[in-house]
């Protein structure tokens, strides 16, 4: 349940992270400007202090998105479990997290 709840919880926090970050420049694939755009996901597995969590990291074409919840190499998190289960404790929904 927590493995599950973490890694739903850090794929819609990439997702968003690259949404805001106006990565790519667009809103749709119609409105393309600098040629980039979204290609598909890369799997990741995250090593936790309890479990290993399969993650779908995404990725664009150009491959210059940096994820800054999970560094690009990165295999290995401290106690992110703890904190978003802390997070989820006290009412704090996905998109507030």
């Amino acid at each position: 349940m927590t493995r599950m709840l973490s890694k739903v919880a850090m794929e819609r926090i990439l997702e968003i992270e690259m949404e805001m970050e106006n990565h790519l420049g667009e809103k749709s694939k119609s409105l393309r400007t600098n040629g980039n755009s979204r290609n598909g996901y890369t799997q990741k597995t995250l090593k936790t202090d309890t479990s290993e969590i399969p993650l779908d990291i995404p990725r664009d074409r150009e491959s210059t998105f940096e994820p800054q919840l999970i560094k690009k190499n990165q295999r290995r998190s401290g106690d992110l479990d703890t904190k978003i289960l802390t997070l989820y404790a006290k009412d704090m929904s996905t998109r507030n997290i």
